[in-house]
């Protein structure tokens, strides 16, 4: 009878001890993103569309002095860093992806959870200047929106508009 309980046993040590792990990295993460947030200025909110399961989006229109390769690279360059991965998408001139249901079932951490980064360069832009539509969305069914979750999001969509080295940015209402 013993031995019935030892794989359920480990199964759950594992879990209690990788979910542990991934709280310090979390809070660790949290505490550079409030750094780089009072040293840079730029703070773009996001919107809680739906507390369970999981729906977090963020929108704004941003105003760039960059020329549009050169926006498009600065964006590629933070959510690669980021952990996204390019994905291929029609109508959009960038996305990039990022988590799985699976990954989020283990773990409270929101680079885990399915994410999405969509950019669309907007036409006709102003002289001298490139107008770039970046939508941020984080999904799932494993989780409820904590206020820590409102935190990371607001964090990293903020460096990711703050890429684009922003002259204006408008957010967008939520739907």
């Amino acid at each position: 009878m013993a031995l019935e309980w030892i794989v359920p046993m480990a199964i759950f040590g594992a879990f209690v001890s990788s979910s542990g792990a991934t709280w310090m990295k979390r809070q660790r993460r949290l505490d550079e993103g409030r750094a780089k947030l009072r040293a840079n200025g730029w703070v773009v909110p996001v919107f809680v569309r739906s507390t369970f399961p999981m729906d977090i989006r963020g929108e704004a229109l941003v105003e760039t002095s960059l020329d549009e390769a050169s926006a498009l690279a600065a964006i590629a360059d933070c959510a690669l860093d980021a952990g996204y991965e390019r994905a291929a998408a029609q109508g959009i001139t960038a996305a990039y992806r990022r988590g799985s249901e699976w990954k989020a079932l283990s773990s409270f951490d929101l680079v885990d959870v399915p994410s999405e980064i969509a950019l669309w360069v907007e036409s006709p832009s102003p002289a001298g200047r490139t107008r770039i539509r970046c939508v941020v969305t984080y999904r799932t069914n494993a989780h409820y929106v904590s206020d820590e979750d409102v935190e990371q999001s607001t964090i990293e969509f903020s460096s990711i508009v703050r890429a684009l080295r922003p002259v204006s940015i408008t957010g967008a209402p939520p739907r």
